[in-house]
């Protein structure tokens, strides 16, 4: 079983992934980690299996997110 201080870390690190997909500057590199096939410490699906979620689902409930957001953002300018 894992430790609760090692999902809150890893929660943390995919929190602050989904909130820099709106900074210009991140947004790429993230979207290259969500994609990424790596499986080592530290890569998506490493997290993915951490959090006990199927990596491809959360890819795309992420994506899916982001894009949504993006464009209620530009109908509201």
């Amino acid at each position: 079983m894992k430790n609760q201080p090692e999902i809150n870390l890893w929660i943390a690190v995919l929190s602050r992934a989904i909130l820099d997909l709106d900074l210009p500057d991140e947004s790429v590199k993230v979207l290259a980690w969500l994609k990424s096939q790596e499986e080592g410490p530290g890569s998506f699906i490493f997290v993915s299996d951490i959090l006990n979620q199927e990596p491809r689902a959360l890819r795309q409930r992420i994506v899916r997110w982001h894009e949504r957001k993006a464009q209620s953002f530009q109908q509201a300018a």
